[in-house]
């Protein structure tokens, strides 16, 4: 396990979840709640497509970042 992400190669060995498209991280609820703000950080920041919510190991929801408009690229400016 690398962190607080499991790789789908390795929910499939450990968990028996569904193979995980790339990029496509499997999280449980527990896990998420817990780490909610990581998984945000490191969903925003581009480091998965998105993150696939696990209830006894099948998936149940889907949580992926929206694209960024045109005033999100802007906020960081300073005039």
């Amino acid at each position: 396990m690398s962190g607080l992400f499991y790789t789908s190669k390795e929910f499939i060995m450990s968990k028996k979840c569904p193979p995980l498209p790339p990029g496509y991280v499997g999280v449980t609820t527990h896990r998420l709640k817990t780490h909610l703000t990581e998984y945000m950080r490191r969903l925003n920041a581009g480091e998965m497509k998105a993150l696939v919510i696990l209830r006894y190991n099948k998936p149940q929801g889907l949580i992926y970042p929206l694209a960024k408009t045109k005033r999100d690229k802007n906020e960081n400016h300073v005039d």
